[in-house]
């Protein structure tokens, strides 16, 4: 049996991730073919929301172990993710691009560590593979739906920059419920 806070993060998970995929399936054929900024923009726009992402996931955890924080970090995390995705709308250079992208993964590295802090936690005793396992399922189910969506809105609508400007603002969708789900279905860690 998997716990129902567990369920509801793997929801969240499903609907950030479906968010997530609709923007990086696109993201190297929009800045490289619809706004004609070159792959080596492509690279640096990379490079930085890796180093981000991965550079303050640490600080973040830290901060969630030592202040004994988990949901706070985890709402502001998604929300950060859910506001961010839907801003590409806008922009217009790669530079804004870079700048939005480096923010949203700065909502992932605040959500990382205390993701997997509250997964643990709710996990039954020698059941946290099976807990992790259904989590990740719905991760990858999340990203599978949204590629899915991005690649049937290019079949029938096209590929101009009307269009991949819509499924930007359209991830506003799943991210706003990610969020909903997030601060309604799921409990906060009981630290011990």
């Amino acid at each position: 049996m998997i716990n129902k806070n567990i369920i509801a993060m793997g929801f969240v998970s499903f609907f950030t991730d479906m968010a997530s995929a609709m923007v990086t399936t696109i993201l190297p054929i929009y800045i490289v073919y619809i706004l004609n900024e070159g792959v080596d923009k492509l690279g640096y726009i990379i490079a930085i929301a890796t180093f981000i992402s991965y550079g303050f996931r640490f600080i973040f955890g830290y901060l969630s172990d030592k202040y004994q924080v988990v949901k706070p970090f985890l709402v502001i995390g998604y929300f950060i993710s859910a506001i961010t995705k839907p801003l590409l709308y806008f922009s217009t250079s790669w530079q804004s691009i870079a700048t939005l992208r480096a923010v949203e993964r700065v909502g992932k590295a605040t959500r990382s560590a205390t993701k997997d802090t509250l997964i643990s936690a709710y996990s039954l005793k020698n059941k946290s593979g099976k807990t992790f396992g259904f989590h990740k399922m719905m991760d990858i189910f999340g990203e599978v739906v949204g590629a899915l969506i991005v690649f049937f809105a290019l079949l029938y609508f096209g590929k101009d920059l009307v269009i991949f400007q819509n499924i930007f603002l359209l991830t506003i969708i799943p991210g706003i419920i990610a969020v909903v789900v997030m601060i309604y279905f799921v409990k906060d860690v009981p630290f011990k």
